[in-house]
């Protein structure tokens, strides 16, 4: 029997493991096509950058992995090896109805697989949800791909939603091409995914507090393109502008601009506190503020006393008024 040389067997066996991997990979993706097709109700095929990068995208996301640990811990009756994969099947069927091959194909998916499936068909679910319009959901999904669709499942869902809301409102700018760009390179929907998935919670409250209220200024003067190629040179770490990030806001957007886009953040934080102020000025610190501590001590005094325990306890040292005397006492004989 001849024998390849050793050095050839073991390109041979590099080369099988090559195609094979391939051949992995090329089954993820179509199963990962198929599933946000679905999820996100739409036709065309969604595109997939890699299938490694989504699965490791998806590995950070926080709230799945508590999600997926609280519904674990209800599953005591499945072993303890098949327990995570059984919860994330189980949140899979909670969170949309998809056909039952797809699920099956899913079902036997590694772990790390699987929780990219669900979060894939979450985000497709909340895309479907926001944007009703199946011409506009088709074209926010097909420009930001399977990774916008993983970035905005990876959310809570309150947080999803709005992300969803905005990245068809890019879209549409970029559509129209209302974004400019003080570079050559072109704004795209990938770049806010991108930011997003990074940044997280701090992005999110950078974009609804200060973005969003001067949607078009952002657009226009190229401060939007500035942000999402570098959002570190705008926001701190919890998503608020910083000094450096107002001085180039204000190179691109002007001084009065850049300054109501600041005092939008400001007065967001000040406004509560001086609403609560004049509160207490008003109730607690004028002339009538015996009686507001009176009112607001009677209506806590009725409120608590609508449980029942309450009304026993405090009604205790007063029970005995409602009890007939005792006629055995010598008083209390009648005559």
């Amino acid at each position: 029997m001849h024998r390849f040389p050793r050095p050839i067997m073991a390109t041979l066996a590099l080369g099988v493991a090559a195609l094979a991997s391939s051949a992995h990979a090329q089954g993820l993706q179509k199963l990962f096509g198929n599933l946000a097709r679905e999820a996100a109700h739409v036709a065309d095929d969604v595109p997939i950058r890699s299938v490694d990068d989504l699965i490791k995208d998806t590995s950070r996301s926080r709230v799945i992995r508590n999600e997926i640990e609280a519904e674990s811990r209800l599953l005591s009756e499945v072993p303890q090896s098949a327990r995570r994969s059984e919860a994330v099947m189980t949140l899979l069927r909670k969170t949309i109805t998809l056909d039952p091959v797809i699920v099956k194909q899913v079902g036997k998916l590694e772990p790390s697989a699987q929780e990219a499936a669900l979060v894939i068909s979450r985000g497709g679910q909340q895309m479907a949800d926001v944007i009703p319009d199946l011409a506009t959901r088709s074209r926010v999904v097909r420009a930001g791909g399977t990774e916008l669709l993983v970035m905005i499942g990876s959310q809570e869902q309150k947080t999803a939603r709005s992300v969803a809301r905005d990245a068809a409102r890019l879209q549409a700018a970029i559509e129209a091409g209302f974004v400019v760009s003080t570079t050559k390179r072109v704004v795209t929907l990938a770049d806010y995914s991108r930011v997003i998935d990074r940044y997280g919670e701090a992005s999110v409250k950078f974009w609804n507090t200060y973005v969003s209220p001067h949607w078009g200024k952002w657009l226009t003067t190229g401060a939007l393109a500035a942000y999402l190629y570098d959002p570190e040179g705008f926001q701190d770490a919890v998503g608020n502008l910083t000094e450096e990030g107002f001085r180039r806001l204000t190179a691109l957007a002007g001084d009065v601009t850049a300054s109501a886009i600041r005092g939008v953040g400001v007065g967001a934080g000040q406004g509560a506190h001086a609403i609560w102020a004049a509160f207490v000025d008003t109730f607690f610190g004028g002339p009538n503020s015996f009686y507001s501590i009176i009112g607001i001590l009677l209506i806590s005094s009725a409120f608590m006393l609508r449980f029942r325990r309450v009304r026993h306890w405090a009604g205790g040292p007063f029970r005995w008024l409602d009890e007939e005397p005792n006629k055995s006492h010598p008083g209390n004989k009648s005559p």
